[in-house]
């Protein structure tokens, strides 16, 4: 079986300290290593302000991690241990496709664009006069 990509961000409460917090980040990816789960990357964004607040936090720890794994039990195994600590806010994981995808826009309106004689390179935004 091939080995599927994985990426999760993880909402860690703005109160722990720099030593709580890379405990937490050991305890992540050993958990992931665990579970036959090779970490490729784990990039810590520092404290940010959430959007809404969580638990009564404005703020929050984010820390993004990329790992690969030829196991699909590890994504729950994962998801269960980060709902049942405390210390984690929020958290999401989704596949990695490894496919860069941009959104094109209408077809149709594109289609009708280019027959006017417009190119998606154009750029008419940034005019100056």
């Amino acid at each position: 079986m091939e080995a599927r990509r994985y990426e999760t961000v993880i909402l860690f409460d703005p109160m722990l300290s720099d030593v709580e917090l890379k405990g937490e980040l050991g305890k992540v990816q050993g958990l992931i290593e665990q579970n036959s789960g090779v970490v490729a990357q784990v990039t810590p964004w520092g404290k940010r302000e959430l959007g809404t607040p969580v638990r009564k936090h404005k703020y929050a720890s984010f820390v993004l991690y990329n790992y690969s794994s030829t196991e699909s039990e590890l994504i729950d195994r994962l998801s269960k241990n980060l709902t049942l600590n405390e210390r984690v806010l929020r958290f999401h994981t989704v596949r990695d496709l490894g496919k860069n995808r941009k959104y094109k826009g209408n077809p149709k309106a594109l289609a009708k664009a280019q027959a006017e004689g417009y190119t998606p390179d154009d750029d008419d935004t940034d005019t100056e006069e």
